[in-house]
């Protein structure tokens, strides 16, 4: 009897190993959880970011922050010059090291055109200060020049780099005692003209409002502008006014008036030469004075 129980307990037995061990091949070994030590893997590290272009930066192109962003670093690893991202443990200490690389990168102007999502290098930008700066501003074919301004010429301080001026000569002739309305004229000799600095400043900042007043601005012309203003500068006095922002509307012959003479604005200077002759305010035909030993006496001109 107990040799009979004993064989049907090793046949029970028999039969629950071979159900778990057929159980355990349709799952597979992939099914069975492993232990809890093998899960725990340490966290990735953060990818490294570097600055780069959001858009196309030309060449010569005034960067902004608009033209930057953050993006991860390729798989050649890091590019000497390339700016870093600063990996800080908190949102605002965040914020704040891309706030100070955004400020390490705007108002420098591009020596290259650089692609969309390419790295802003050191070695490819210029900063205000530097040597090259304004040489990198100007566009192929121009030049630089600098015109000597006062409170009233300069706008009243308010003409700031990237402004559009047109330049206006005014001068002064002598000798028109007869003529008032040729006495004085002006004429613009430059217009639509790109301001590049006032005084050192090559980019809009806040110091003109600290009771500063500018006494230069550089302009960009082309070679034969920078003769002619050189040359007006020996004339009389130059003065810049300020172009709207807006394309012009009307045509370009409005855009470049003609001489304007005292006798186009002043009534009184049109007639000022008929009472000056009948005032006895000088003779109204030419006269040469001829002087023989102690005499002497005028001669008309005829």
């Amino acid at each position: 009897m107990i040799a009979r129980f004993a064989l049907l307990f090793l046949g029970l037995l028999s039969g629950v190993l071979l159900a778990g061990a057929a159980f355990y091949s349709f799952l597979g070994p992939s099914s069975v959880p492993p232990p809890a030590e093998a899960t725990a893997r340490p966290p990735a590290p953060p990818a490294t970011m570097i600055a780069v272009a959001s858009g196309i930066i030309p060449t010569g192109k005034l960067i902004t922050p608009q033209d930057i962003r953050f993006a991860p670093q390729g798989e050649g690893g890091t590019f000497d010059g390339e700016y870093v991202r600063p990996q800080a443990a908190t949102p605002l200490d965040q914020a704040k090291g891309d706030h100070d690389i955004v400020d390490k990168i705007a108002g420098a102007v591009s020596r290259r055109k650089i692609a969309p999502g390419d790295p802003i290098l050191r070695t490819e930008i210029v900063k205000p200060g530097e040597s090259g700066f304004l040489a990198a501003v100007l566009e192929p074919g121009k030049r630089a020049i600098t015109i000597g301004v006062t409170a009233i010429s300069g706008a009243a301080g308010l003409i700031y780099p990237g402004d559009r001026v047109d330049i206006i000569l005014t001068q002064s002739f002598q000798g028109k005692e007869n003529d008032p309305g040729g006495r004085s004229v002006s004429e613009t000799i430059a217009n639509d003209i790109r301001v590049l600095a006032i005084d050192q400043q090559l980019q809009a900042s806040a110091q003109q409002h600290e009771g500063k007043l500018a006494q230069t601005v550089t302009v960009e012309v082309d070679p034969r502008q920078t003769e002619e203003i050189a040359v007006a500068a020996k004339l009389g006095d130059l003065s810049l006014t300020i172009r709207s922002v807006q394309p012009n509307a009307t045509n370009a012959a409005s855009d470049a008036p003609g001489p304007v003479w005292a006798r186009d604005v002043s009534p009184a200077s049109r007639s000022g030469a008929g009472k000056a002759g009948a005032m006895g305010g000088g003779p109204t035909t030419p006269q040469v004075r001829v002087i023989r030993g102690d005499k002497a006496e005028n001669v008309t001109v005829q």
